[in-house]
């Protein structure tokens, strides 16, 4: 606690410092780099504490964590450099996607601002899709995502991800990104086979046996944790365009993260289980999802139930309310994932 104590004063000094010399032009540059360095630390710090924390605490320091989690979001930097990148191949002259057909003007600057890229971002070749599915088969995800989600969650959250971890079936091993206008209606946005956990009991790179699953729920994404460029500690493993899951289980952050397939082996298995439980992109869509969620949904999110027993947040889609039975809302990306073992299957065809 001393050592923590200690941590968090010198942590307040430095902030001070900060705000003493903000009002200066040259310093206050150095001040917001300093800010945008020391924000992952914080997160960091907080987890800390959150770990070393008994039980019945887990409903404070999540709330710590929380305001920890702002900071970084605030620092607008949330990138953290690892030693290992992953190799793309560079394409000189960027192709961009053509937009769908009857796409209304929302949805067409969303998706624009999500498929340019910036000035200094690598350019990657785009994706092929050997197998889209049908417009009626579009139809029928939305249905399927709509009778999903409570009502609650509908209203709160702007995109959807839905995600297939099924083996088999029209929908099995892919994405629907939806948008939400604000009428209500939703537009698809991009469809994209995906790799999910390979359902198995496997080995990791530190001789750690684990279940390489795609745990089925719904899921915020952290705002502290997104990434370009990041390695998996659990396999030694490149993720690009990492977003984790804002998801706890018995107290740890999970590894649960939407990222780019990294070589070309990854890229060939797409569409089929092939992950160690995270959810694999196209390197060329991992890319666009990030910059879409990046450029177009921050603002506040509900916040999903936290059991204080097991310190783990719900991932059964149980929002977390105040007093009065409204939900608690925090600084964050207004992006709901709901993935499900479900393949599209057509039931009532398949009994004739």
């Amino acid at each position: 606690m001393q050592a923590l104590s200690c941590a968090f004063l010198l942590s307040a000094a430095g902030f001070m410092a900060v705000i003493g010399v903000y009002s200066n032009e040259e310093w206050a540059l150095a001040a917001r780099k300093w800010t945008k360095t020391a924000a992952p630390y914080a997160v960091t710090a907080a987890r800390t504490v959150n770990d070393m924390a008994l039980q019945p605490a887990g409903a404070w320091l999540s709330r710590q964590r929380q305001a920890a989690m702002d900071w970084a979001f605030a620092a607008g930097d949330n990138e953290t450099p690892t030693p290992a990148k992953a190799a793309v191949a560079v394409n000189p002259k960027p192709k961009v996607p053509p937009l769908k057909p009857a796409i209304n003007e929302h949805t067409k600057r969303i998706v624009q601002s999500a498929e340019a890229p910036a000035d200094d971002e690598e350019t990657l070749p785009p994706a092929i899709d050997p197998h889209p599915p049908s417009a009626a088969e579009y139809a029928r995800v939305e249905q399927r995502l709509r009778s999903s989600i409570s009502k609650e969650l509908f209203d709160n959250f702007k995109l959807f991800l839905y995600v297939s971890k099924a083996e088999s079936g029209p929908w099995a091993q892919r994405m629907y990104a939806f948008d939400k206008a604000e009428n209500g209606k939703l537009s698809l946005l991009y469809s994209w086979p995906v790799s999910t956990g390979r359902e198995q009991h496997e080995v990791n790179s530190r001789g750690v046996k684990m279940y390489t699953n795609t745990p089925p729920g719904y899921y915020q994404l952290d705002g502290g944790r997104m990434h370009k460029h990041y390695l998996s500690m659990q396999w030694q493993h490149p993720m690009p365009y990492t977003m984790f899951f804002k998801w706890e289980k018995d107290g740890m952050p999970t590894g649960l993260a939407i990222h780019a397939a990294s070589g070309d082996t990854d890229v060939a298995r797409l569409g089929n289980r092939a992950s160690a439980g995270c959810v694999r992109l196209a390197p060329r869509n991992a890319q666009i999802l990030f910059n879409l969620v990046r450029g177009n949904y921050r603002g506040v999110t509900p916040l999903f139930a936290y059991d204080e027993k097991t310190a783990t947040i719900h991932n059964d889609g149980l929002l977390m309310h105040d007093a009065e039975g409204k939900p608690i809302f925090a600084k964050g990306y207004q992006v709901l994932v709901f993935i499900e073992n479900y393949g599209g299957e057509n039931v009532v065809a398949a009994l004739f």
